[in-house]
């Protein structure tokens, strides 16, 4: 009798368990499912932290051979910041910013217009003639109360005041000119800080358009200026026949 009232009592025992522990593994393994940045937030909250660094998600860059390939293919312009704001994008895994600049100039073809996509954040609008709207990866926004920074070696903070040379694509599905805002397809090496002449890339270690810009233009930014104004026609022509080619 004993024997059987203990057997039954460890019964309910271990369905008890077995009842308790099962909303437990669901939630360990929803947790485990949980986006990138709301688990992070999660263990850095749990271990009183008040701060997370991340790594930039694996995002691979287009490649150009040289300046003429990245006057041809990019807007080449020259900015200097207004104003950002950082986002998480729509899966929750990464941190993109919205950056808005004054282009103080262009060396070969114009920012081309177009529809300002509606996820715009609203404190960069309007954006007025001689702006340009640019989406970048990384950036840095309180979550829950928790910084959370997401940096690509590499890419500055643009601060303001200063000046930078960017090559930006445009290319939307249909055309050249088909969005309104600008993308950093060629990443870091897309990116040079202006020192008064001297044109700084932000990219480490050795890549083409670097090399060539300072093999070809000695880190000029007057050199190249002087050369896509010469130039800036020739290389419209090969993209426009490139184009007609390809068609």
């Amino acid at each position: 009798m004993k024997t059987k009232v203990l057997l039954v009592a460890i019964g309910i025992l271990a369905t008890a368990l077995v009842a308790y522990s099962q909303p437990h593994n669901i939630k360990r393994e929803k947790e485990r499912d949980d986006p990138r940045i709301q688990k992070s937030v999660r263990e850095a909250k749990e271990k009183k932290h008040n701060k997370v660094v991340l790594a930039a998600s694996g995002q691979g860059a287009a490649m150009v051979l040289g300046i003429d390939q990245a006057l041809q293919e990019h807007v080449a312009v020259i900015v200097t910041p207004i104003g950002h704001v950082a986002k998480v994008d729509r899966l929750g895994e990464s941190i993109y910013s919205w950056y808005k600049f004054t282009v103080l100039e262009s060396l070969c073809r114009p920012v081309p217009g177009g529809v300002v996509p509606e996820d715009v954040p609203s404190s960069l609008l309007p954006v007025r003639p001689g702006e340009v709207l640019a989406i970048l990866p990384g950036g840095v926004l309180d979550v829950d109360g928790v910084r959370v920074e997401e940096l690509v070696t590499g890419l500055p903070f643009f601060e303001d005041g200063k000046q930078y040379l960017l090559f930006l694509s445009f290319l939307g599905p249909r055309s050249f000119a088909d969005r309104a805002f600008g993308k950093l397809t060629l990443g870091t090496v897309g990116v040079f800080s202006i020192a008064e002449d001297r044109l700084l890339p932000a990219a480490k270690g050795r890549n083409p358009l670097s090399v060539d810009l300072r093999d070809r233009f000695d880190s000029s930014l007057r050199v190249l200026r002087s050369y896509a104004s010469a130039n800036c026609a020739h290389l419209k022509h090969a993209v426009n026949t490139a184009n007609g080619e390809n068609k």
